[in-house]
């Protein structure tokens, strides 16, 4: 089964939807790695056990790079190289003192996915999905779509047509729109927000946004120097793929997509990121 994958000729779901598991795959990358010292922990907890949590890191290192390459979203393709690249270099600026041999656990699986990369077909993948550019059936697909969204949107500009309508939309469309009927969402969030719910409902998944990157900002993160910056990182890295794979996408049209929002903003009112109130609170192992 894996050599359909490997070969391209049909693209990893595991469950997912193809551009679900590609941003759930690049999240997991960037926690890997930016959290590989908490995932490791102390030597002091045993060496057995260190052992065992390092090995476990590799592991989703690996896979979540392997799954990333293979459900073939050229979105979460996008969104990682922009983004994880861009945080690991923070990293290493907000830690002046930061040594070389830190940043080796990085380098090494970066090694390892590229030898990856250059040993098996992925190259020949990235060229089937990139060669086509603009002139892809999915990009006039997609362009068709957003004229279904604002069309709609322009009958009900502040409530919208309501949850979970997008697949009705489509449904109801004219016959030019036929080979979209299958689809059941509009690839890009806003408008598939907007034109389920409106003004309004952007406006409260906007403030929901707002108040996660707020508190971030707000927290322990920018008044304590000791504060381990690399969560504040994910947190906003993690936001900003969501983001960028939302362009093209729809990643939030399945509950698996509000439990990932849920999921940052439950990190971002923890005690990791509370407000530094001058309490003595437990450290992450």
């Amino acid at each position: 089964m894996l050599d359909i994958f490997q070969t391209g000729t049909q693209r990893a779901t595991f469950g997912f939807a193809t551009n679900r598991l590609g941003l759930f795959s690049a999240l997991l990358l960037l926690a890997c790695l930016l959290l590989y010292k908490p995932t490791w922990g102390s030597p002091e907890s045993g060496w057995a056990w260190y052992l065992a949590r390092i090995a476990f890191w590799a592991l989703m290192s690996c896979m979540s790079a392997v799954c990333l390459i293979y459900s073939q979203s050229r979105s979460a393709w996008l969104a990682a190289i922009l983004v994880i690249p861009a945080t690991l270099a923070f990293k290493v600026f907000w830690s002046p003192g930061l040594k070389l041999r830190r940043l080796a656990p990085v380098l090494l699986v970066a090694m390892v996915i590229g030898a990856g990369i250059f040993l098996s077909n992925a190259s020949n993948i990235f060229k089937q999905r990139l060669a086509p550019g603009i002139d892809a059936p999915s990009v006039s697909s997609r362009m068709s779509l957003y004229e279904i969204a604002w069309d709609n949107w322009k009958e009900h500009p502040f409530l919208g047509r309501g949850p979970g309508t997008s697949r009705l939309m489509i449904q109801q469309a004219g016959e030019e729109y036929n080979e979209l009927k299958v689809l059941d969402h509009l690839h890009n969030v806003l408008f598939d927000t907007a034109a389920q719910i409106g003004i309004v409902g952007v406006t409260f998944v906007g403030v929901s946004w707002f108040l996660i990157i707020r508190q971030v900002f707000r927290s322990k993160f920018f008044n304590n120097e000791t504060f381990d910056k690399v969560y504040a990182l994910f947190a906003l890295g993690a936001l900003a793929m969501m983001l960028i794979t939302g362009m093209v996408n729809q990643p939030f049209h399945s509950p698996h997509g509000v439990y990932i929002v849920g999921y940052l903003g439950g990190i971002c009112y923890s005690f990791k990121f509370a407000e530094d109130s001058g309490q003595n609170r437990m450290p992450l192992s």
